[in-house]
C-alpha cells in the first residue's frame, strides 16, 4: 500500500467515526480491506462493529462506563473475596486450593482405576501373550 492510499485510508476511517452517529454500513466497508494500525482506529472499529458500543457518538462515555461498572461486578461475583488468600501454597485447611487439590487426588485416583480396569479386562479377554502378562504385574505392582 503507497504512504498516500493508507493515508487516504486514515482520513477516511476519521471521516466516518468522527460523525455524531457512525454510518455502520460505510465502516463495514472501509474496513473490509483492513482497518489502519494508526492511533485507535482498530480497536475502536472493532468495538464498533461487534455492538460493544453503539453507533451514536453521544452516549459512548456512558456506554463504557456502564460496561466497565458490569466487568468488574461480574469479577467480585467470581472471584474469591480478598481476604482469602489467593496462594496455592497457603497451608491454611480453610483456604479454597486445599479443595482444589483434594478434589485433584480423588481424580487421579478414579483415572488410575479406570486405566487399571481397562488392563485387567484386556487380560481377561484373552491376552495370554507374555509381554502382557508381564504389563499385568508391574501395573499391579506399581499402582
Amino acid at each position: 500500500m503507497t504512504p498516500t492510499s493508507y493515508a487516504q485510508k486514515v482520513i477516511n476511517f476519521d471521516k466516518v467515526l468522527s460523525q455524531e452517529s457512525v454510518d455502520l454500513a460505510e465502516l463495514k466497508k472501509l474496513s473490509f480491506n483492513g482497518i489502519p494500525d494508526s492511533t485507535h482506529h482498530r480497536a475502536l472499529v472493532w468495538r464498533i462493529l461487534l455492538n460493544y458500543l453503539p453507533s451514536d457518538r453521544t452516549i459512548w462515555e456512558k456506554v463504557l462506563a456502564d460496561k466497565r461498572q458490569e466487568y468488574w461486578k461480574f469479577g467480585d461475583e467470581l472471584l474469591p473475596p480478598h481476604s482469602c488468600p489467593l496462594d496455592p501454597l497457603n497451608p491454611d485447611p480453610s483456604s479454597p486450593w486445599e479443595n482444589y487439590f483434594k478434589d485433584n487426588e480423588v481424580l487421579l485416583q478414579i483415572d488410575k482405576d479406570v486405566r487399571l480396569m481397562n488392563k485387567s479386562s484386556e487380560m481377561r479377554c484373552g491376552s495370554n501373550s507374555k509381554s502382557s502378562r508381564k504389563e499385568a504385574k508391574l501395573t499391579f505392582c506399581v499402582e
